[in-house]
């Protein structure tokens, strides 16, 4: 022996697919070209919290997880501040506003007005016309009327999370992989709002993945994108 090696600073990085209950992590499993593979804690990792979507170091021998790095949450789509927008700061588009004042706002201020008559608040809306017509304007007077609104009825701060996502942004040449992403956003979104955080999800150029099923030639990403994104 002619010395002791310092420990190494370097080492694959591979996305924690899956934690186990027993001190291991399913690795690699959602990533192209890359093999599920199964390793253990190391001793430093004990106390640790690790979730799905975060990425961890492996040691030189590839079987112990030796450090984490939480998930980046904006990589492909990215959370935006939201400036302090009134309605009347939106120009033109009374109708747009009135109907996501009617179909968005009244079930969350009054839910026992609709558990009363029985009508569940819809999913989302769909907001469409030419470039500059004020529609991710519209998202963000949204996101931040509502949670003002939400505040007051729930008597404490909010915080509102606007998630503004680009269609084009997720498109990826990799089989499976635009679906992860899918999944991956809902995932964040349902964390946040876990938190306390009244969630926004605003999909612009949504155009662009969600097309109709069976519009291509050949294998379209449309057959598996739109249902992942219903599912979700």
């Amino acid at each position: 022996v002619l010395g002791s090696l310092e420990a190494s600073v370097g080492g694959p990085l591979f996305r924690v697919a899956e934690v186990l209950g027993d001190d291991r992590l399913r690795l690699g499993a959602d990533e192209p070209g890359r093999e599920s593979r199964l390793v253990a804690r190391g001793a430093t990792m004990d106390k640790v919290a690790i979730k799905a979507g975060d990425e961890v170091r492996l040691d030189p021998t590839g079987r112990f997880a030796i450090e984490h790095f939480p998930r980046r949450e904006a990589r492909e789509y990215f959370f935006e501040e939201v400036p302090d927008l009134s309605w009347d700061d939106v120009g033109g588009q009374d109708e747009a506003i009135k109907l996501i004042r009617e179909t968005i706002e009244l079930p969350l201020i009054h839910p026992e007005i609709f558990a009363q008559y029985e009508k569940k608040p819809i999913k989302g809306i769909l907001l469409y016309g030419p470039p500059g017509c004020g529609k991710t304007l519209i998202g963000k007077a949204a996101a931040a009327n509502l949670t003002k609104a939400y505040a007051d009825r729930v008597g404490h701060p909010v915080k509102e999370v606007f998630l503004s996502i680009s269609g084009p942004k997720i498109l990826n040449m990799w089989l499976g992989e635009t679906e992860r992403m899918v999944r991956e956003i809902f995932s964040i979104a349902r964390e946040k709002a876990k938190e306390g955080n009244l969630v926004f999800i605003f999909m612009d150029e949504a155009e662009s993945v969600l097309r109709t099923r069976s519009s291509g030639r050949w294998l379209n990403i449309s057959n598996t994108v739109v249902p992942q994104f219903c599912a979700e």
